[in-house]
C-alpha cells in the first residue's frame, strides 16, 4: 500500500513507517474587516486568509514477539498554527484473539466520526459535535488503557482514560471512560446497514487553592 515494511520471515517481527500530510489553503474576499469602511460595521472579524499544515505526522508502527504491537507517531501540524506534539505512543497485546489490550497515549473511540481516520473523512475537520463528545474522555493522544475486540461485522471497545498528552495536571489527573459498540447489521451488494452506540464519562478535577 505504498509504504516500506520490514518483516521477519516468520512474521513475528515487523516495522513500518507512518506518514501523513494535510495542507489547507483558504482565501476570503473581504472588504474592510476591521470596520475602517463605513459600509461595514465595526468589529467585523478578519477571516484569516492563508495556509496551514493541518496535519504533519511521521512515526513508526510494528510488532514484536508475534503478539505485541507498538506505535510512536509525532504531530507537527495543527489547527490554526503549526506546532509539535505527540499523536500516539502505544503498546498493545494481541494474544487473546479477538481481543486487543492497549496502553499508553492513543485515541480511544467514543463516536463514529472519531473512529474514522482523518484520511477518510470528507472535510479537513470533523464535525463540532463529534469533537465535543471526544473531548470529554477521548481525543488524540489520550493517556489510558483500552480493551478492543473486532470481527468481520462488529467492533467493541472500552477504555479508562486520563489526561491528554501535554495537559497540565494541577491537582489529580482527570479520570474518564469511553465505550463504543458497532455492528454491521445488514450487508449486501446494494446496501450496508450500520448500527452503533457509544458513551463517555469524565470526572473532571477542579483545582482549588487555599490562602492564609
Amino acid at each position: 500500500n505504498g509504504r516500506p515494511i520490514f518483516r521477519s520471515r516468520d512474521r513475528a517481527f515487523e516495522f513500518r513507517l507512518e506518514g501523513r500530510v494535510h495542507f489547507d489553503w483558504a482565501h476570503y474576499d473581504q472588504d474592510a474587516p476591521t470596520g475602517a469602511d463605513i459600509r461595514e460595521p465595526a468589529g467585523v472579524r478578519d477571516m484569516n486568509s492563508g495556509t496551514n499544515f493541518r496535519r504533519i505526522r511521521l512515526g513508526a508502527l510494528g510488532k514484536f514477539a508475534e503478539d505485541w504491537e507498538f506505535s510512536l507517531v509525532g504531530e507537527w501540524g495543527g489547527s490554526g498554527a503549526e506546532s509539535s506534539s505527540l499523536d500516539e505512543a502505544m503498546l498493545a497485546y494481541t494474544g487473546f484473539k479477538p481481543f486487543q489490550i492497549r496502553i499508553g497515549a492513543f485515541k480511544p473511540g467514543s463516536n463514529m466520526d472519531d473512529n474514522a481516520s482523518s484520511n477518510d473523512i470528507k472535510f479537513i475537520e470533523r464535525p463540532s459535535p463529534a469533537n465535543l463528545d471526544a473531548s470529554f474522555a477521548g481525543g488524540t493522544a489520550r493517556k489510558g488503557l483500552e480493551v478492543l475486540a473486532t470481527g468481520p461485522r462488529y467492533m467493541a471497545r472500552a477504555a479508562v482514560t486520563g489526561e491528554t498528552y501535554g495537559s497540565a495536571e494541577l491537582n489529580d489527573e482527570q479520570l474518564g471512560a469511553t465505550t463504543r459498540l458497532a455492528v454491521l447489521a445488514v450487508t449486501n451488494p446494494d446496501l450496508d446497514g450500520h448500527i452503533g452506540a457509544g458513551a463517555a464519562f469524565s470526572d473532571i478535577i477542579v483545582p482549588t487553592t487555599a490562602t492564609l
